[in-house]
């Protein structure tokens, strides 16, 4: 590749998101309202960094996006320009194939797309440090924390430091450095039946807890089934820690 283009690809990529921020961008909401003529790629993909890397889950976990390639570039009609983040169904820090970027002219709806091969999601994760075998118990030499790309995480929920796995054994074999996940682990129960709950329900960015009670025993990682107090109503939520679980809407 040509030494100068190099430099200036790196240049743009930091001036990304200064540029949507020159409009209206609404990182809350999802919204970026512009008055460009046209959008370019790397502006649409700068603003979707900048979403992610402030926005619930990803935020609660310090991940942070790296630009992987960008869209074409749109010519927009006259009339209200809006780059829209839409959350298509409820998912975890880990994965961003539930986000779409919505382009509306006057409030209808130009272009749609989704945006999982242009972003790699990037946080702090445990990572065996060697070749763990099925029935090993977990020394502090055998894992580590690192940043590590979400692609690698498998099944189960990941763990964010090493620290949380010292003393666990090992139910499935872990390949060195790949993050660990709940679903290799055995791990102790994080709540029983009856056991009253802290419920986290999570609709965009709006973040509530009620208090409940689980009506099935739950490790880490696992979706139980728990009772809302003030409501009665039983939801299916995913247990996040001791007594905690996570519901999104």
């Amino acid at each position: 590749m040509n030494r100068i283009l190099i430099p200036l690809i790196a240049l743009l990529l930091m001036l990304a998101p200064l540029t949507a921020q020159a409009d209206e961008a609404d990182f809350d909401s999802g919204v970026w309202k512009t008055s460009q003529e046209v959008i370019s790629g790397l502006e649409m993909i700068g603003f979707l960094r900048d979403y992610v890397e402030t926005s619930e889950p990803w935020s609660d976990y310090e991940v942070s996006a790296e630009i992987l390639r960008v869209p074409p570039d749109l010519r927009l009609n006259p009339g209200e320009r809006s780059v829209i983040v839409r959350r298509m169904r409820p998912g975890d820090f880990t994965t961003i194939a539930n986000l779409r970027l919505e382009v509306q002219v006057g409030g209808v709806t130009y272009k749609s797309f989704g945006v999982a091969q242009y972003l790699d999601l990037r946080a702090p994760l445990a990572t065996a440090t060697r070749r763990l075998k099925r029935g090993e118990h977990i020394g502090p030499a055998d894992v580590r924390t690192e940043r590590v790309s979400l692609r690698d995480v498998g099944q189960g929920e990941p763990f964010t430091g090493a620290e949380e796995l010292i003393g666990m054994k090992a139910i499935t074999t872990i390949q060195p450095g790949t993050p660990v996940t709940t679903r290799q682990i055995d791990l102790p129960w994080a709540l029983k039946r009856n056991d009253p709950v802290n419920i986290r329900v999570r609709r965009g960015a709006l973040t509530v807890i009620c208090k409940g009670k689980a009506l099935e025993n739950g490790r880490i990682g696992q979706t139980v089934r728990v009772e809302n107090k003030q409501s009665g109503k039983i939801v299916e939520a995913l247990v996040t820690g001791r007594g905690a679980v996570s519901l999104d809407l």
